[in-house]
This record gives C-alpha cells, structure tokens and sequence, in this order.
C-alpha cells in the first residue's frame, strides 16, 4: 500500500503546548503539499481485501507449532495463545446478538477494519468466554476513537485502562476490590490480553524492534482491566 507521510520531529508527548504549536507550523506546509498534491506511484498496488470473512489458513501441526506460527508473523504478543479455530470463533459469537461481519470501526495507525468476528478471534486467542464479547465490543469501538490515537503510537510506556461498569460488571465476575489489578482474575486478564492484541494486530499499533520505551512496559502485552467500586465511591 503506498501512502503520504510527513515527519514530525520527536518528541511530542509530555511537551508543552508551545512547543508542540512551534512543530505543528514546521510541519504545516508539508501537511498541506501531502494533502493537495500527492499521488500514489502508478504501479502502486491498491488492491483490498474484504474484512470479512476472516482469511482462513490451513495449518497441520502442534499446538506449540501453532503458537510458534502466530508469534513469527506478528500474530501474538508473546504469550501462549489457544488457537482461533472456526468452531471455537463461532462459539465466541454466540457470546453477542451482533453480526459477524459488523464493521465497529477503523483502528489505527494501520487503519485496520475490526469486525465482530476478528473481536471473537481475538478473544478466543486471549482464553476469553463468549460471556465477555459485549465489553470486548465496546472497548475495541473505544480503540476506533479520534481520542485513543495519540497513545498508539507514543513512545511513552502507556496503555489502556478499562474501568468497567453496570450489571455485566457483576454478571461476568469482573474484579474491583482488592487486588482488581492484578493477576488471578480470569475476565479482567483475558479481556485485557484481547484488548491489546487487537490493538496490535489489526491496528498495527506496535512498537518497532527493540521497543523505545527504554524497558518497555508490561502494559503493552495485557492492558488494565477493574470494575469501578461505585458502592465505595465517596463522591
């Protein structure tokens, strides 16, 4: 896919507004040559593929070969994954009255079409439950949002935070007490393995080889994920 791209001098995040101002009147003329005067190469293959049906690959092998597979083309995060198999994606559907080629939105900086059924794909690769498909909508719809594309592509070591609340909360265990943060809490660790997975994988919202956040920053592998404790809310 070819495309117009201007450089911004890094950094931006953590700058004060003055500085960022000073960068954006640099970059301006460029920004408006890309946008009024740019064309993509003849030979350019603009050629698409239809988000759905998800592409089917036909593989033989162990499940560890599996995990080897998806973790060489960028398909994981480095964690084990259970294999997103059609039966097990179509069991995960059965988790939402919504379609399976519903379109929820355009995720960025890859721009990648996420569909209901490549959410289902991830949450089976993440061990989540069907249950768990009505949070994972609508946080992967928060991802598609104009506000969420700083983040993705920052160098700082951020990640998502998801306060969940209302009666699915409770109906599908999600923790917000003591501890809500961290490990032993299968709905918080698998929705939040998902959510990053699908930012990683259909949003291409990865950081380049080795990561420049210095250390990196475990956040990046299973984003954050509590139930908000309104009962103890003093507000």
């Amino acid at each position: 896919m070819d495309f117009s791209t201007v450089i911004v001098p890094h950094p931006m995040g953590m700058l004060p507004l003055a500085e960022i101002r000073k960068k954006a009147e640099v970059a301006f003329p460029e920004i408006l040559k890309a946008a009024t005067e740019w064309q993509p190469r003849a030979d350019a293959n603009l050629a698409t593929k239809s988000p759905y049906p998800a592409e089917i690959i036909k593989f033989r092998g162990t499940e560890k070969d599996v995990n080897d597979l998806f973790f060489k083309n960028g398909w994981s995060l480095g964690v084990p994954i259970i294999p997103p198999t059609p039966e097990r994606v179509r069991e995960m559907l059965k988790g939402t009255s919504h379609k399976p080629d519903e379109v929820v939105g355009i995720i960025t900086p890859r721009m990648g079409v996420v569909t209901v059924e490549l959410v289902a794909v991830h949450a089976v690769m993440a061990g989540c439950k069907p249950e768990y498909m009505p949070v994972l909508l609508a946080v992967a719809e928060a991802l598609c949002k104009p506000e969420y594309r700083g983040p993705t592509t920052t160098t700082n070591p951020t990640a998502p935070l998801v306060i969940v609340n209302g009666p699915i909360r409770d109906q599908i265990g999600i923790a917000y007490g003591q501890g809500a943060a961290g490990p032993e809490w299968h709905p918080n660790v698998s929705i939040g393995l998902a959510i990053n997975s699908i930012g990683d994988v259909i949003g291409g919202s990865k950081p380049p080889s080795p990561d420049k956040t210095t250390l990196g920053w475990p956040g990046n592998t299973i984003a954050m994920v509590i139930g908000e404790n309104e009962k103890a809310n003093p507000w």
